[in-house]
């Protein structure tokens, strides 16, 4: 039987549901995917952000009880006449990318995450509860920003390997690694946002490189936000939003990691999370499913690209 349900677009602030009835329901959610990368010296060709997690569960409310929805938007594209703001974030915590004048390759914004919240603190955006968790609800994490080495040789679209965003979602957001095709001897790493904390920036140091790799490190200590390397100076993506926000690698290299999502407030049953090719959990307040569907439109267990999207089913008493 098709049951009564609400669906909620990004609108650029917080959305008031309101229980009309006593009863359970479904709570669904999905993250904005993170922006695309545009590139000159590769014929204007573009890498993808990457896509946005899935979460679901089951809530029991009385009427009248009221849950704050927040909706995130895609990430920032990166455009060719470089008039993309560099100081605007997303919504719902997606970060800004960060390039200086005259780069032709340009980087692109993490996506944000869509959230669901039983209080209003503030303007309602997920990093407003950090001392308030209890009133987190679900989130779904969103995917990190695209981007392109200025050092990288490869003449096709969508390198996800070194350029493409990774996807958010899941108790732990992707991770991305960057090999540089070889003309850099430091490889970096940067994972995602988890349940305790943002996800870290490094160079990647070994014996066999050591006198050449420049080491490094940084890392995001916002919750429910993403990161860049840092606010300005060194060229790169934004990370994705969620729970905790995933982080962009330093100085031109490459993309950004993807945010976490949430589902471990006791209140929600019937939990789980979805997100693309991702790290899984069999544990019931961090249930993570991984497969490979992305949708432009809202789907069960598919990870999202483009802007979130968020859906309330009334189940019955």
């Amino acid at each position: 039987t098709e049951r009564e349900n609400w669906k909620f677009d990004y609108t650029g602030a917080y959305q008031t549901f309101t229980a009309p009835y006593t009863g359970t329901y479904k709570l669904e959610t999905w993250g904005a995917s993170g922006g695309d990368a545009y590139s000159y010296v590769r014929n204007g060709l573009y890498s993808s952000g990457g896509n946005g997690g899935y979460s679901i569960g089951n809530m029991k409310l009385n009427k009248n009880d009221k849950l704050y929805v927040n909706v995130e938007k895609k990430g920032y594209d990166a455009t060719a006449d470089g008039k993309y703001d560099k100081t605007v974030k997303s919504f719902n915590g997606g970060t800004n990318a960060y390039w200086t004048a005259g780069i032709q390759d340009r980087w692109a914004g993490g996506g944000g995450a869509t959230s669901m919240q039983s209080s209003l603190i503030s303007n309602g955006q997920l990093w407003n509860y950090e001392n308030d968790k209890d009133s987190i609800i679900i989130v779904s994490g969103a995917g990190g920003g695209a981007g392109f080495s200025i050092y990288g040789l490869v003449s096709v679209a969508n390198d996800s390997e070194n350029y493409g965003g990774a996807s958010g979602g899941g108790y732990k957001g992707n991770s991305k690694k960057y090999n540089f095709d070889n003309i850099i001897s430091c490889p970096q790493d940067a994972t995602g946002g988890s349940q305790t904390s943002g996800g870290t920036a490094k160079s990647i140091v070994t014996e066999s490189n050591k006198d050449t790799c420049q080491n490094f490190s940084n890392y995001c200590d916002s919750f429910g936000k993403g990161c860049n390397w840092n606010e300005e100076g060194n060229d790169g993506s934004g990370g994705g939003g969620g729970y905790y926000g995933g982080i962009g690698t330093w100085n031109n290299a490459g993309s950004a990691s993807g945010g976490s999502g949430y589902i471990g407030n006791p209140l929600l049953t019937d939990k789980h999370m979805t997100c693309y090719n991702c790290e899984t959990s069999d544990d019931e307040s961090t249930k993570t499913i991984s497969n490979t569907c992305s949708n432009e439109t809202a789907t069960s267990d598919c990870s999202k690209i483009g802007n979130g999207y968020a859906k309330i089913t009334y189940l019955g008493n």
